[in-house]
């Protein structure tokens, strides 16, 4: 019977240890696990990418025992994503946010084991100046306590530590050190969260012109950059309230016929723009001259349209009795009408080569028949077709552009440009093309661009 009992509680035994060895779940505290990215041998547990780009190959090592299955997993797909291609494993950033990439191996044994990698997907902002209110933590992710198998502070900046804001990513900023500096992983950037660090105004951003009415009231919509500043407050003046006034919400109230400037300042003067307001009334917006037009003649339709971007091709429908037509045009509301050319009563159409592209024209034609004068209509020259450009970030270290089709153009140059800078001619195209990869870009660097058909 003792025997008998002594088997039993053997059988028990070897049973129990079974289960335990198949159910155990094993969180890598211990190196057991490691996860690497790219080549590096160095395991990871913090990874930070950029919005549409994608990381490094990842890769693992157990320390004991032989995988039977294995597998990496995004907590937060709507942020990143695991990517497989050609039998490798990335991380792919969608948009801004955090969360952690969780590899699960079972071995042969049927043990299991779990490591995470915490993933902060930021997006780029351009390089912008920040100041530190307070004495702050850098951290390797975006967050101050990540659960991950390393410390989640590198190091620390100084209150009035200034640093370059490069990039966003939920409550913190992406910092590169001015001088060079590096922290405890040896690079010289880090998160920070926003609170802080003074993010500083590099720019106003204001149309130029504002043409109005006597008695038009507007907002001018002027803008801080960049958009995350932490001082946004604007200041107004106008160098002549007779004419147009403007309150500490930048409505500007037209009072006079007439133009003057308003200034736009952040606070002490630190940045400032101008915009140029033209008042008028509304009666020289009429297209009718006396001098010209008979009274009651009645008026006949005419179109305008733009060639390409150096003609505008202006066509009516022939009058009756015609004598001859005299072409008319301006290139401003506020502007009077000036005599073009005047055609023959064979004529119905006139190609005007002596015009400016990206302008506004305005053309009206008068009719001399029967020792009376008819005018047209006005016709504000019309533009082709919209070209719609589109640019996308590549992990290759390239920006694809892409844009839609126009008929009548020879050629197209792309034009690009930086925060606070102007545009630059960077390529020429023939006007069949409809994309291309500007692979003159750097990492952290907003880009501005446009098509000049």
């Amino acid at each position: 019977m003792k025997k008998k009992f002594l088997s039993l509680l053997l059988a028990l035994t070897v049973l129990f240890s079974s289960i335990s060895v198949h159910s155990t779940n094993i969180y890598a505290a211990d190196g057991t696990v490691k996860i690497f990215l790219g080549d590096s041998d160095t395991p990871r547990h913090h990874k930070a990418i950029a919005e549409g780009s994608r990381s490094e190959e990842l890769s693992f090592a157990l320390k004991e025992g032989t995988v039977k299955t294995s597998s990496f997993s995004s907590d937060n797909t709507n942020s990143f994503k695991i990517v497989k291609e050609n039998g490798k494993t990335y991380i792919e950033g969608i948009k801004e946010g955090v969360g952690y990439v969780t590899l699960n191996i079972e071995t042969t044994t049927g043990k299991k084991y779990k490591e995470r990698l915490f993933i902060s997907i930021y997006k780029g902002t351009g390089t912008y100046v920040g100041l530190f209110n307070a004495n702050a933590d850098v951290y390797r992710g975006a967050s101050t306590n990540a659960d991950v198998e390393n410390l989640d502070d590198k190091g620390d900046c100084k209150k009035g530590t200034k640093v370059n804001v490069v990039a966003t990513c939920s409550n913190f900023y992406l910092i590169r050190t001015m001088d060079g500096s590096v922290f405890d992983d040896d690079k010289d950037t880090g998160f920070v969260e926003k609170k802080y660090i003074n993010v500083q105004a590099s720019a106003i951003e204001v149309d130029k012109t504002f043409i109005l009415n006597v008695g038009d009231k507007k907002n001018l919509n002027a803008k801080i950059l960049p958009n995350f500043a932490s001082d946004k407050k604007l200041y107004y003046s106008s160098k002549n309230e007779r004419i147009a006034t403007i309150d500490q919400y930048g409505n500007i109230s037209a009072k006079k016929v007439g133009s003057t400037n308003v200034t736009i300042f952040t606070e002490k003067g630190a940045l400032q723009e101008e915009c140029r307001i033209v008042v008028t009334d509304k009666s020289e917006y009429s297209w009718e001259e006396p001098e010209l037009a008979s009274k009651n003649s009645k008026s006949f339709k005419i179109k305008a349209n733009w060639i390409g971007n150096k003609k505008i091709k202006v066509k009516w429908k022939k009058q009756v009795g015609a004598q001859k037509y005299i072409v008319k045009r301006k290139d401003g509301k506020t502007k009077k009408f000036k005599k073009v050319t005047t055609l023959s009563s064979k004529k119905n159409k006139y190609v005007d080569k002596k015009v400016k592209k990206n302008k506004n024209y305005w053309y009206k034609i008068v009719c001399k028949k029967d020792g009376k004068n008819v005018q047209s209509n006005v016709a504000k020259a019309k533009k082709r077709k919209k070209i719609v450009l589109t640019a996308t970030a590549n992990n290759k270290n390239y920006i694809k552009l892409s844009w839609n089709k126009s008929k009548n153009i020879k050629k197209i140059t792309i034009l690009r440009k930086t925060e606070g800078q102007r545009y630059k001619e960077i390529k020429t195209l023939s006007g069949r093309k409809s994309s291309y990869k500007d692979e003159s870009v750097s990492y952290f660097t907003k880009y501005k661009y446009n098509l000049n058909p």
